[in-house]
């Protein structure tokens, strides 16, 4: 069951290499069930239960990316 989807703007995803890179990055950050990416709206969505927000950022960052916050980014 996934309680509260993590989005993220990440504004240097661009391909598919990009996309495989978060995901493998993500998938092992503890309680997420499932990543979607979307390489058009350069969106991560971070699925699971009481994933935490920092450890997300981190995995992101780790994969070499920026992470920011959805409604900012769509707002601006």
């Amino acid at each position: 069951m996934c309680t509260n989807p993590l989005r993220y703007y990440v504004p240097d995803l661009h391909c598919e290499t990009c996309e495989k890179r978060i995901t493998e990055r993500l998938e092992v950050v503890p309680d997420v069930t499932g990543v979607a990416v979307d390489l058009v709206n350069k969106e991560v969505v971070v699925l699971g239960e009481d994933v935490v927000d920092a450890a997300a950022r981190k995995a992101i960052m780790l994969a070499g990316y920026t992470p920011k916050e959805w409604e900012a980014s769509v707002t601006s």
